[in-house]
């Protein structure tokens, strides 16, 4: 949650500056006028210019100095602001405005003595000065403070040109803005019942909700609410109710009755949570709030100081559900105000994260004397330090709940698959796998592993050591995040891969079916299972249900067989992962090359399964115009044009398809768009592109000058590009394919060291790309799957895809959300949108592009002006050989822009476009909506 700081700060000195006019000389009052202005429009080094300049005339003007401040202040110059503020307050040690900018520079910067207790003092010197109140609640809100600073700024409300700055801080602290409604007269107290009350509890596989003095059972259907909109991280959420309302809104209309938040959100989350569950006509949400909990550097859940702050996390997330937070704004965290009760809807408590397994083991080994817990509510009476330090969480959790609100919901904790209790012979641990890796003769560095990451069969928490005492009515459940491609063990295992379901084998069923068997005496909820509808794929899985590559469609439709298979296997219910795409998530595909990382919320990487989980989705700006139809295009002004026939004729019938009329190109936060018009597109009884006599390249350099092949290949005499192109796109033999000159490639197949015969692929390293003579061209490949083995020593293969290989769209296929190019026959062009990633631009909104590596691992960067195309049509002859030098091949037939008589192409041109900072868009429904909608309303049936 953000503060405005534009409303903080220039609040105060708009109550000042009248005051600090009155002690300028004549002859800088015009400079310090200007520079106020300046200040208000955000100019703040233009303002700190025209300062300087009035400081040179008047060195001792407390006024001036107190503005340079601030402008320092905010430009970060924390050293000099304090100089500028000391200075002031040296010259008249009564000015209140300095002792304020001291203070709030405490605040701000983080550095040295916050002196909120000399401002208050300064409050009761003088009690009836409105102006420093103002001031004061401002810097008591930045600090934390919440309820001093709302009780000063209430005090405000309805005094002239005080109340309206008065009642936005109030607003932003409830968590109000744009309400309308009456600021709260105070914060209400707690009132505590004299009977405990449960409102949910767990009983054999299902929650129950009370329904007068019965219990009836409910089955769980919902999402995770990720708050992160594009442009923005989830640490920094929408602070409007209505935002939160529409989501609701939405929410429900898919059939869901729980949301899941993964930590507390702010005020206007918990106050729209409300307003829907007693808006009319609406469907409840019930609330699953979770309590994100760190890891200790040392990987030990025991030092005092984690355990301490774990604790007051539990106690914050209770606090804000029943209307009693009191929160200051945190990275990652809500803030403010928290006066709505929503313990009412609460399902549950769902405390820490999916740890890693070497955590978990490393914990363990340091803290082996704690294998037990006794407490009043949730005990452990055998298992391992985890384990315990988890009991004393959950008990921490119930005895605060029932000692400060006599309530009580049920608890659990964050579990995963890699920690589950069973046992699964096709996953080794590594130490196991370099030992059969040896065997095989490889030769290993290090010759053991340097830890235990990536370790998912070796150690466990196990909730059903979790014993909960009489007096915890509400309950203990196990949940687990499950999805059908990752432990390696859930498609593996044979057990698993001979279950089937109406649509065929399910191993992804098998699994679930296996670990409810372990939880049969508790409730056991998906608290996040779901499939990626993105370009690009992370993971396959034999069955299709890949991290990435799916389509919209076949992704709701395997959300949809996963909630099916949930109910099946006896769970109680799950929550999709996730509601809506993050812009800011990134997986281990594409995130060594997303740089710089924190401009990944300014562009959507089509590639990242991990942007790419949601049901609600945010289209590209050019997408609509550009792809789902080419009314767009007629916009946007070609890059090549001509009008004339091809530069050779061949007399053969094909002559106007090899002509190359146009070459268009656009972008959005998404795609590279290019179209190439032709003079006739022909159309196969297949309904594709006919290349059977004309092929085309397009040449692409994202950087000209600095990467990739100056000879193009399959051409003679050869066709040259003097700045390279360092990506070929080939349309012929019935495909198109987006190639990589191979000095530009930051991956590359190795042999193993010790086994010649087998390769893995990885990151060149050093990787210092340039422009040369001649380069090959060759595929892109990704390697999703690396090598395994099982606990006997069978190997399983790596497994990898051609990234190069473009998916087609055919005419009216606009459901087909994977493809990468069509044809517009009417229009005889060729259409693609390209993703950003596949040509290793690293930034789009920053123009930054791949430049290689430089002292280690580490990718670097560069901004390039421009990105630079060619085109080129032949007659295809034998084969091209795009990894050898074009000692032979076929003439060109055609090109844009043209060649000279060396082969050269003369006037080539850049396309470039605008940086962008911020981004705002609007969401739409996935195609799967309505699969994934028809299983949420058969679900659960045994339940009514």
């Amino acid at each position: 949650m953000r503060l405005n700081r534009v409303w903080l700060v220039i609040g105060i000195l708009l109550i000042f500056s009248a005051f600090y006019e009155a002690r300028l000389r004549p002859q800088s009052r015009p400079l310090y006028q200007r520079a106020l202005a300046l200040y208000r429009q955000d100019n703040f080094a233009e303002s700190l210019v025209e300062l300087e300049r009035a400081y040179e005339i008047d060195p001792n003007s407390t006024a001036i100095l107190v503005l340079m401040g601030w402008d320092q202040l905010k430009l970060g110059q924390y050293e000099a602001a304090g100089e500028s503020f000391g200075r002031a307050e040296r010259l008249d040690p009564e000015l209140v405005e300095a002792k304020l900018g001291l203070a709030y520079l405490g605040i701000e910067s983080g550095q040295g003595q916050v002196r909120l207790e000399e401002v208050r003092n300064l409050l009761a010197q003088e009690p009836r000065n409105m102006d420093f109140q103002l001031a004061a609640a401002t810097m008591f809100r930045q600090a934390g403070q919440n309820r001093e600073a709302a009780t000063m700024f209430r005090s405000l409300l309805g005094r002239e040109l005080y109340s309206e700055l008065a009642r936005r801080n109030l607003e932003q602290l409830y968590g109000m803005e744009n309400l309308d409604e009456p600021i709260p007269a105070d914060f209400p107290q707690i009132n505590r019942p004299e009977n405990l009350q449960v409102h949910f509890r767990t009983q054999g596989r299902y929650w129950q909700r009370r329904n007068g003095e019965a219990w009836e059972n409910i089955y769980i259907r919902g999402v995770n609410l990720g708050p992160g909109l594009p442009g923005r991280y989830a640490s920094d959420p929408p602070v409007l109710v209505e935002d939160y309302l529409s989501w609701f809104q939405q929410i429900s209309s898919l059939g869901a009755n729980t949301v899941r938040v993964f930590s507390i959100l702010p005020p206007a989350f918990y106050r729209a949570l409300r307003r829907h569950n007693e808006t009319p006509d609406q469907t409840p949400l019930y609330l699953i709030q979770e309590v994100w909990l760190a890891d200790s550097p040392a990987a030990n859940l025991f030092q005092s100081q984690l355990l301490s702050s774990s604790r007051q996390e539990i106690a914050n997330a209770i606090d804000v559900v029943h209307g009693q937070g009191d929160l200051p704004v945190r990275p990652g965290y809500g803030g403010g105000l928290y006066v709505v009760d929503v313990s009412e809807y609460l399902l549950g408590i769902l405390i820490g994260r999916e740890w890693e397994p070497n955590l978990v083991a490393t914990n363990n080994t340091a803290n082996s004397g704690h294998d037990s817990y006794q407490g009043r509510f949730v005990s452990l009476p055998q298992g391992n330090a985890t384990e315990a330090w988890l009991a004393g969480m959950l008990d921490y959790s119930a005895q605060y709940q029932t000692l400060q609100y006599n309530e009580q919901a049920p608890v659990g904790i964050v579990n995963w698959p890699a920690l589950d209790p069973l046992r699964h012979p096709t996953e080794a641990s590594l130490l196991e796998e370099f030992e059969f890796r040896r065997r095989l003769g490889e030769t290993l560095t290090p010759p053991q592993p340097g830890e235990t990451a990536d370790d998912n069969d070796t150690v466990s928490v196990d909730e059903t050591r979790f014993e909960r005492s009489s007096e915890l009515l509400s309950g203990i459940f196990a949940s687990y995040t499950v999805f059908p491609y990752f432990p390696d063990f859930v498609y593996r295992e044979p057990a698993y891969l001979n279950v089937r379901d109406d649509q065929g084998p399910n191993p992804y069923l098998g699994y679930l079916r296996a670990l409810k068997q372990y939880y049969q005496g508790m409730p056991l909820l998906a608290g996040g299972y779901g499939i990626s509808s993105s370009l690009g794929v992370a993971r396959f899985h034999p069955y299709g249900m890949n991290h990435g590559g799916l389509t919209e469609q076949e992704q709701g439709a395997a959300l949809a067989r996963m909630t099916r298979n949930l109910d099946e296997a006896g769970w109680a219910g799950g929550l999709i992962t996730e509601w809506q795409d993050e812009w800011y998530r990134s997986s281990w595909l594409t995130s060594p090359l997303s740089l710089p990382p924190e401009r990944r919320i300014l562009w959507y990487n089509k590639l990242d399964p991990d942007q790419n989980l949601g049901i609600w989705t945010f289209d590209p700006s050019g997408d609509a115009q550009l792809w789902s139809s080419f009314a767009g295009w007629s916009q946007a002004t070609p890059l090549y044009l001509k009008d004339r026939g091809p530069i050779r004729t061949l007399n053969d019938g094909w002559d106007t398809e090899r002509t190359l009329r146009s070459l268009s190109v656009s972008s959005d936060e998404a795609f590279l768009y290019l179209r190439l018009q032709v003079g006739n597109l022909r159309e196969n009884s297949n309904n594709l592109p006919d290349f059977g006599a004309a092929q085309y390249f397009i040449g692409i350099n994202t950087s000209p000058g600095r990467f990739g092949s100056r000879v193009q290949p399959g051409l003679a005499p050869q066709v040259r590009s003097d700045s390279g192109a360092n990506f070929l796109i080939h349309l012929g033999d019935g495909r198109a394919q987006l190639l990589i000159a191979s000095n530009y490639n930051p991956r590359e197949l190795r042999p193993i060291s010790g086994l010649p015969a087998n390769v893995a692929l990885s990151y060149r390293i050093p990787f210092r790309p340039q422009v040369e003579e001649w380069s090959g061209f060759e595929e892109i490949l990704i390697e999703t799957n690396r090598r395994r083995f099982a606990r006997d020593g069978r190997m399983f293969p790596p497994q990898r895809y051609s990234l190069s290989q473009l998916r087609y769209r055919a005419a009216g296929q606009t459901e087909d959300t994977l493809a990468t190019w069509t044809a517009d026959f009417s229009g005889n062009a060729l259409i693609f949108r390209l993703p950003w990633p596949m040509l290793f631009v690293t930034d789009p909104s920053s123009r930054r592009v791949l430049t290689g590596t430089e002292g280690g691992p580490e990718f670097t960067t560069t901004e390039t002006a421009g990105i630079q195309l060619f085109a080129a049509s032949f007659r295809p002859g034998d084969p091209v050989e795009f990894s050898l030098f074009p000692l032979g091949g076929v003439p060109a037939a055609d090109s844009l822009p043209p060649l000279d008589e060396n082969g050269s192409f003369q006037g080539l041109r850049n396309y470039t476009w605008a940086r962008w900072d911020s981004i705002s868009k609007n969401g739409r429904w996935k195609a799967g909506y309505t699969a994934l909608q028809q299983a949420f309303q058969m679900v659960g049936a045994r339940t009514r």
